[in-house]
């Protein structure tokens, strides 16, 4: 009963920042244009594949908290080191992200009128990175502990920043650059507030770093580190590749319909985050029944989340983004939403073999995959163009969930019956 109550709580954070983002998004493409847009949706995906700069340790502080929950000197230990941990790494990234900017807006193909603009978007854009990642340590405690009401009650009281921000800096100037600032500005009063209301729920928490500890986060998050780079940037390379071969002025096609989808994998992936933990817990042979329980109870919500947007995409497209969206944006999200089923799948399996400590076989299996899909997304991109990449999204997802299945079964659930 506490994984159906924890993956309620985990939907109602993600419903009301939708219910909002949905039509602020609709806003925007029509204040920024298609070009604009198109770039803004992809900083948008670079936001959000920042996270993977923590090392994994996000991912290791749910699983060592859960493991630890009631010894307060190892909470200590395991929050103050990440933190410490993650403030260093995001200096880095920062850096590096500024004097790589220059080099990403060249391969993005962006209209000469655009170039500059872009470039400085970029650059502010890296800001945001040392509030993400603080923010996720934060929030990886309370999902440790299973505290999964005060995470998504804290969640819809701060998605409304970084959702309307943007939008209000854009009402008043519809460039990149402000749309942009609105972006970090609404990420770091986030952090501000995450900070402030999980340090609440800690019992006399003090920073320590403590070596050891950081071996031990580090010795399970490098693999899910591996897993977290690759997996994330298999799920938006299709972005920058349409960029490149198509140009930067058709990308919204693709990436205005591949937002949707991304969005409504958030619900999959609401169960995803309360699996997790619970399967920490359980033993092997019941962590299958449950594993096995909840990917069909996913199965079902996937496809009932996919129909109507299937059926009705064109129309659902030209009111949220405009009437220019009902054509070809409309098939390539038809595609997109097959793809979204399998993904919605492979989130399952994939936090049933990280929650036995197998994190190793994920990062393997990504590794895997990566090089024959890109070799596949640039074949079909370079000839199908936005069709093409989302073929290549749909056959990437079917194989990573079959793939994850298949390791879960021999690695996992027959080492268990032995």
């Amino acid at each position: 009963m506490s994984l159906l109550r924890n993956t309620g709580w985990n939907i109602f954070g993600l419903v009301l920042p939708l219910l909002m983002a949905i039509p602020v998004m609709g806003i925007l493409a029509r204040l920024l244009g298609v070009e604009r847009f198109g770039l803004f949706t992809i900083a948008y995906a670079l936001m959000g594949y920042a996270s993977v700069f923590d090392a994994g340790l996000s991912r290791a502080v749910i699983r060592f908290v859960s493991a630890h929950r009631n010894d307060h000197n190892k909470i200590n230990a395991i929050l103050g080191t990440s933190i410490y941990t993650v403030s260093f790494l995001s200096i880095v990234v920062v850096v590096l992200f500024y004097c790589l900017t220059p080099y990403l807006v060249g391969f993005l193909n962006v209209s000469d009128a655009l170039h500059n603009e872009i470039t400085i978007a970029l650059q502010l854009l890296g800001l945001c990175v040392p509030a993400l990642l603080l923010t996720q340590v934060w929030r990886a405690y309370l999902e440790g502990v299973e505290n999964f009401s005060s995470l998504n009650i804290q969640q819809v009281l701060t998605s409304p920043f970084i959702i309307l921000l943007p939008l209000f800096t854009t009402w008043y100037d519809s460039s990149l650059t402000s749309a942009v600032i609105g972006l970090v500005v609404g990420r770091w009063i986030v952090a501000f507030i995450s900070w402030k209301l999980c340090a609440r729920h800690l019992n006399k928490f003090t920073r320590i770093f403590n070596k050891g500890v950081l071996k031990e986060l580090v010795s399970f998050g490098g693999w899910v580190t591996l897993s977290n780079i690759i997996g994330p940037l298999m799920g938006f390379v299709d972005r920058f590749a349409v960029s490149h071969f198509s140009g930067a002025n058709i990308v919204a096609h693709y990436s205005g319909p591949s937002d949707m989808v991304m969005r409504l994998t958030l619900f999959p992936g609401a169960v995803a985050r309360a699996l997790f933990p619970r399967l920490s817990f359980a033993q092997s042979l019941d962590g299958r029944t449950v594993y096995l329980r909840t990917l069909f109870s996913v199965l079902g919500l996937s496809i009932l989340l996919a129909l109507p947007f299937f059926i009705f995409s064109s129309e659902i497209l030209g009111l949220w983004l405009g009437n220019e969206y009902r054509g070809d944006a409309a098939t390539v999200f038809r595609i997109l939403l097959v793809g979204f089923i399998f993904n919605s799948l492979a989130q399952i399996s994939f936090a049933r073999i990280q929650s036995a400590g197998y994190a190793k076989l994920t990062g393997v299996v990504h590794i895997l995959e990566f090089i024959p899909y890109l070799i596949i997304l640039y074949m079909l991109t370079t000839k199908y163009s936005i069709f093409g990449a989302a073929i290549a999204f749909t056959l990437r997802t079917f194989v990573d969930f079959l793939i994850l299945f298949i390791v879960e079964k021999v690695s996992i659930y027959n080492k268990c019956e032995v």
